[in-house]
């Protein structure tokens, strides 16, 4: 029960209390009053009547004394009224039937009044002629009573009601501090610091939302340094210093972890530029401006390769930098790589005069990336194969085309008509990975993936191959659409949960928002089970589309998850603020992460930020027993792998 519910009960009770003594001792006082009232009536009535008695014409004619008793009316305040002789007989008398005045018996026993009787002797002279007796009748004195009573209680029931309306407002007008408290609590609890900027009157009040205020501020601190600290490790072990780029060893984790993707065969350019005198101009110009030139390569191989989705710039080693970039046919792969090297070589120097930076490339690109393809060797490879001034200082490794698979190696206008055509036949089938629990392994729920099949239905793409295509072509709406609708249509949906990854173009798609309102209300069942992840990078391309979709899903009863986290180099600030399900690691920090002390520490550390947040932390790729015993062991609380089971139809 409410505290406000608790107070206007109280309030009532109390005045029901007030009312209850104050009609006890009003009844109590009037009927003291009416008593001595009717004994003084009784008996000034017996008084009255025996003075008409005793005189003389009336005293010695009993037609007169008829006569007089006669005119008594009976007014409901006498029961009888006689006149005795000396020696007891009865003269004359009258009885006055008691009437039904209406009054409940309960109310009469409490009252409970006595009959007075009054007595006056009647004589002439010094001669007794008799006695008047006069009874009362106490039932016009309950009837006032009754009527007081009922006029207390309609008076006390229309004070009540006008005082409980004027009270209620005034408690709520009151308790406003209390309900800015309790949302104020619950926001902390989903992990929102919110401060009270305007304080209560009341003084209890006041220190009440000043705690409070210090409580969530200092949360809030809390948070923002244990998520700077891990963010700050993160970018230790996963960035170069000096460029800001992805260093080696976080470059090698997420192309083996691309590479080790079964599911998902990705295509794509890999190219290594390096910078050729760097020694030089350290010696010439100072290591300073040595690590300036680094820096703006860095910045301006960043920039030229934003355009590309998924692209990864990293400086491996020295003066040369790593340029990946997935989903590309033949084609677009040396345009790619040629923009890299002219984005590179346009860098601005200032010593250029003096000291003109020269540069060489060597790229590698395969229309497949599995394990045995090795990018990485291939391009570093044609690297070797380009003299330092040579014209032109770029080589693309002569085995890029070797084994080419012409369902991917398609040019883009291809694309567009293939996808178009797989949509209208909805040639899509959904996969389902198990998401099991740790430590027991325990069922908890799956993700949804998705493949489709070429019009043979031979050849069945992956959605990693697909669906960078289907982004490049606008159609990542009606892609994600489609897998819903799919999944929808099940009847066997048994699970608590089902994670379904959707795309940034669907998350920015104010037409898909629309749709997606509609069908979630629709099927209230499905949409309490469905969790929507989103990559994290979705955070930093379009923060305001993607909060809007979490409050959109999540006033349908829809979770909302970050998928591929770990990849961006951000400070988490939004975990204090945006209501998550989930937060899902990337493979490539758990891939061998048994090999990776720093991968540990930053999964050991990310564990403990999400459980004082209460957001359950999986992990993904998961193929080998050790990584799933580390893994368990640094506190995540769900996973999922080839190891743990493998996307199959249902």
């Amino acid at each position: 029960m409410t505290l406000f519910r608790q107070l206007v009960l109280a309030v009532l009770t109390l005045t029901l209390l007030l009312y209850g003594v104050n009609s006890a001792i009003s009844l109590s006082n009037t009927r003291a009053l009416v008593e001595q009232q009717m004994a003084v009536h009784a008996q000034d009535a017996a008084t009255s009547i025996a003075l008409a008695l005793s005189q003389g014409d009336i005293a010695a004619d009993p037609t007169l004394q008829e006569v007089l008793f006669n005119a008594i009316s009976d007014g409901g305040y006498y029961q009888q009224i006689q006149f005795q002789g000396p020696g007891g007989d009865i003269r004359l008398a009258r009885e006055f039937p008691v009437r039904d005045l209406g009054i409940p018996d309960w109310f009469v026993a409490l009252m409970a009044l006595p009959e007075y009787t009054g007595r006056a002797e009647v004589s002439t002279g010094w001669n007794r002629l008799g006695e008047v007796v006069v009874v009362s009748n106490p039932g016009q004195t309950y009837c006032q009573l009754w009527q007081l009573a009922w006029e207390q209680l309609l008076w006390f029931s229309v004070a009540t009601m006008l005082l409980c309306g004027l009270g209620i407002i005034g408690l709520r007008w009151l308790l406003r501090p209390l309900r800015r408290i309790e949302a104020q609590a619950d926001a902390i609890r989903e992990q929102q610091f919110v401060v009270q900027e305007t304080l209560p009157r009341a003084r209890e009040l006041r220190s009440v939302v000043d705690a409070m205020n210090r409580m969530a501020h200092r949360l809030g601190q809390l948070f923002a340094s244990q998520a700077g600290m891990i963010a700050d490790l993160r970018r230790a072990a996963a960035v170069d210093p000096v460029t800001g780029l992805a260093n080696r060893a976080d470059f090698d984790a997420r192309m083996n972890a691309l590479i080790a993707d079964d599911m998902e065969a990705r295509r794509g350019m890999l190219a290594i530029i390096a910078l050729d005198d760097l020694a030089r101009v350290n010696d010439l110009a100072g290591r300073l401006e040595g690590n300036a030139l680094l820096a703006a390569i860095g910045d301006s191989l960043r920039a030229g390769m934003a355009q590309y989705p998924g692209a990864q710039v990293a400086r491996r080693q020295g003066a040369e930098f790593a340029v990946f970039v997935p989903d590309l046919d033949a084609r677009e792969a040396g345009v790619a790589a040629l923009r890299a090297l002219r984005c590179a070589e346009a860098v601005a120097f200032p010593h250029r005069e003096r000291l003109p930076p020269r540069f060489r490339m060597g790229y590698s690109y395969s229309p497949a990336i599995d394990r045995e393809t090795d990018l990485l060797g291939e391009a570093d490879q044609a690297l070797r194969q380009v003299a330092t001034g040579a014209a032109p200082n770029y080589l693309l490794h002569g085995a890029a085309d070797a084994g080419a698979i012409p369902l991917v190696s398609r040019p883009g206008f291809d694309w567009i008509d293939l996808i178009e055509r797989l949509l209208e036949r909805r040639a899509l089938e959904l996969l389902y990975q198990p998401t099991v629990g740790v430590p027991g392994r325990n069922l908890i729920g799956c993700e949804v993936y998705s493949r489709m099949w070429t019009e043979a239905g031979v050849h069945a793409i992956a959605a990693g191959v697909l669906l960078p295509m289907v982004e490049r072509v606008g159609r990542a709406a009606a892609y994600d659409r489609l897998v819903l609708e799919l999944l929808a249509a099940r009847t066997d949906l048994d699970l608590p949960m089902y994670a379904v990854n959707l795309s940034i173009q669907s998350v920015q798609s104010a037409g898909f928002h629309g749709w997606l309102g509609e069908f979630l209300a629709v099927n209230r069942a499905l949409a309490n089970r469905l969790v929507f992840e989103v990559p994290e990078r979705a955070l930093a391309v379009a923060e305001g589309a993607t909060r809007d979709f979490q409050r959109l899903v999540g006033s349908h009863g829809s979770g909302f998850a970050l998928d591929h986290f770990g990849l961006e180099s951000s400070n988490f600030a939004y975990l204090g603020s945006l209501p998550l399900a989930h937060v899902k690691v990337h493979r490539g920090i758990t891939r061998d992460i048994d090999q990776h002390r720093d991968n540990q520490f930053y999964l050991k550390f990310m564990a403990e930020l999400m459980r004082a947040r209460e957001i359950p932390l999986l992990v993904e790729g998961i193929e080998q027993e050790t990584e799933w015993s580390i893994c368990a062991g640094l506190g995540v609380d769900a996973g999922q792998g080839f190891l743990l089971g493998r996307p199959e139809p249902r």
